[in-house]
């Protein structure tokens, strides 16, 4: 343990992390459905750039976890519109 504690309803964390799960997996769908092994590649480094996004935010911060599941919500969002 690192002794830190949420300020705030872990669920917004949980939150984020499952935006990035959906995200990433559309970006996985993409890879599955590629032609070229290129553009094969080019959405399996899009996906784990979500993953690694996502890691990165630090879960203590609600500011930093609030700010990137909104990004996350918005990326998908246009996903889902196209």
């Amino acid at each position: 343990m690192n002794g830190k504690t949420f300020d705030y309803d872990p669920m917004v964390y949980d939150t984020m992390r499952e935006l990035a799960n959906q995200l990433g997996g559309h970006y996985v769908h993409q890879s599955y459905e590629a032609t070229t092994d290129a553009e094969r590649e080019r959405w399996r480094l899009v996906a784990l750039d979500v993953s690694r996004e996502a890691e990165a935010v630090d879960p203590y911060d609600e500011a930093a976890v609030r700010a990137k599941t909104a990004d996350f919500t918005s990326r998908l969002r246009a996903l889902q519109a196209a």
